[in-house]
């Protein structure tokens, strides 16, 4: 927030100061991160996204105005100030330093044109759309002519022909030898022989925005689809290699290993049940996913808890290939405790969740009291028991509707404005709605297919129609932990704003339960509270509770 309130009231009051000068210059240096996206830096990306605008704002009022979206620059600014493993995973992207004789250059020339905004990066664009499963709409304009095919996997030579071409005994060591040439990559590291079979790929900083390169990668490399939670469910280049010799060399009758998974149960088990962190002497903790359904941004909350909290993250059914979402909120707790016992047959549980998940862990604490066992931690973190009046009558949104609603969901995390036109969504019909959002999602530098996209915006539907059409009950013998943003009111309309938490700081959960609700503040807002730099504070406040 302190990154966005300075350039956007500093900006902003620079123009007002300046707009009735006869200036002959505003320049205004921005950043790739609002040009290409940086996941995880929302308020940054924002900021400068910000920056930008004022930039087109000016020029359309008549008045001078540039904005340069620089790349990093090498010896001096934030890129000199990065960890060396971070300069060589931006390095393994194909971005570069621009030298400060480069930049100075680049900004002369641009002074002498009459443009409103003009990125000046050092890119190999080869390297930076491997990331991509297939090229985004947005690089056809930035980069044409580049040489990477429409679809990165075009470029590789079919891995089954390879695989068949080599004797049977050599083919799993050609197999572990792609995975770790893609996860060097994914890295940055130049020697692959470096990383063990065994060591968990989290452990070296593989990140969740690393984990969904990781995966385009192999299945571009490899030419099979990969289930979006790869990373954790085969932490290592073992595990995963175990998995895809499943995959690809069962065909071709080469001996494979069976691979040993953290669960049991049915396919849908699997797919809802996601072990973050699956070892330590603690008993575990279950945390249940937001309303897209996805558990990534709890990699960071695991790492704070410490190696001894062991952490399963619940995601929402409907993610994977056919298998379909719950839409009551009953149905929901009753499948995530069956996959909770799966790996912890007996209470007491520790339970949690974030946003839509925080109300699923709620009733999953009811059903499980019902059902006689104890919840010695109920975590809810930053979401109301009210329905938001807007959302009331979610049962009648169209899909125009939901496809803005995913928009301005998407909008908050990344801290970017999508620019989704009402005037284009209007006109457009379902399939061809999505494929609009797909498109301004991409630019953004999500890495998602139009068939991920698709399963998200069920997953959404179904989750929104669940959260509005429930009646919680008042819980008995299990206290409510309640875990509140700092920045009340920031993200519009489905959170209380100051006002309503002045009134109830709660948010309505003292009224569910019998024993006094204990609130912890924890910096950020709803999004970033789980992220750095905030999430330490999360999880020291939920150690202090388990500990109790």
């Amino acid at each position: 927030a302190q990154v966005l309130v300075a350039k956007v009231q500093g900006t902003w009051n620079l123009h007002a100061l300046t707009q009735n000068q006869p200036l002959d210059f505003f320049v205004c240096f921005s950043s790739i991160a609002s040009l290409l996206g940086s996941h995880g830096l929302g308020s940054y990306g924002a900021a400068n996204a910000f920056i930008d605008a004022i930039a087109a704002h000016r020029q359309a009022l008549g008045l001078p105005a540039l904005t340069v979206n620089w790349g990093p620059w090498g010896e001096i600014g934030m890129g000199a100030k990065l960890t060396t493993d971070h300069q060589g995973q931006i390095a393994a992207w194909g971005l570069a330093n621009v030298a400060p004789k480069q930049g100075l250059f680049a900004l002369e020339q641009l002074l002498q044109q009459d443009l409103a905004q003009v990125g000046v990066m050092s890119v190999d664009w080869q390297k930076w759309l491997q990331q991509f499963h297939s090229l985004p709409p947005f690089y056809e304009d930035v980069a044409p002519n580049t040489t990477v095919n429409t679809t990165v996997r075009e470029t590789n030579l079919d891995f089954k022909t390879e695989l068949e071409a080599v004797p049977a005994n050599q083919r799993r060591d050609l197999l572990v030898e792609r995975v770790r040439t893609q996860v060097a990559k994914t890295l940055g590291l130049s020697f692959p022989d470096q990383i063990e079979l065994g060591q968990r790929l989290i452990d070296l900083g593989l990140d969740s925005l690393m984990a969904v390169q990781l995966r385009n990668h192999l299945q571009s490399s490899v030419g099979c689809s990969l289930r979006s939670t790869l990373l954790f469910d085969y932490p290592t280049i073992e595990a995963m290699v175990d998995y895809l010799s499943q995959e690809l060399l069962a065909d071709l009758g080469s001996p494979s290993k069976k691979t040993q998974n953290n669960s049991t149960g049915t396919e849908s088990f699997l797919s809802t049940l996601v072990p973050i962190q699956p070892d330590g002497s603690k008993p575990p903790l279950f945390l249940v996913s937001g309303i897209l359904g996805n558990v990534f941004d709890v990699q960071q909350l695991a790492r704070h808890l410490g190696s001894e909290q062991p952490l399963y993250g619940l995601r929402t059914l409907g993610l994977e290939e056919d298998l379909q979402p719950y839409t009551c909120m009953a149905d929901i707790a009753a499948h995530h405790i069956k996959a909770v016992q799966t790996v912890q047959p007996n209470g007491p549980y520790l339970l949690g969740g974030h946003s839509f998940g925080g109300k699923v862990a709620f009733e999953m604490a009811q059903q499980l009291r019902n059902q006689g066992q104890e919840v010695s931690m109920l975590a809810i973190m930053d979401i109301q028991v009210e329905v938001p009046v807007p959302e009331k009558d979610a049962a009648q949104w169209d899909n125009t509707k939901c496809i803005t609603n995913l928009a301005s969901i998407y909008e908050s995390i990344l801290g970017q404005n999508l620019k989704i036109s009402p005037t284009i969504l209007q006109s457009l019909d379902g399939d061809e709605q999505l494929s609009y959002l797909l498109e301004q999602l991409q630019k953004s530098g999500q890495m998602l297919s139009q068939t991920e996209l698709k399963r998200i915006l069920a997953v959404y539907k179904a989750n929104t129609q669940a959260s509005v059409s429930y009646l919680p009950q008042k819980i008995d013998s299990t206290p409510i932990n309640f875990f509140r943003a700092s920045e009340v009111g920031a993200l519009g309309y489905y959170l209380p704003n100051q006002e309503m938490t002045l009134e109830d700081p709660t948010w309505g959960w003292s009224r569910l339960s019998s024993q006094p609700v204990k609130l912890h503040v924890v910096s950020g807002n709803h999004f970033t509270m789980i992220m750095e730099p905030h999430v330490p504070i999360l999880a020291e406040q939920l150690k202090a509770e388990r500990d109790k």
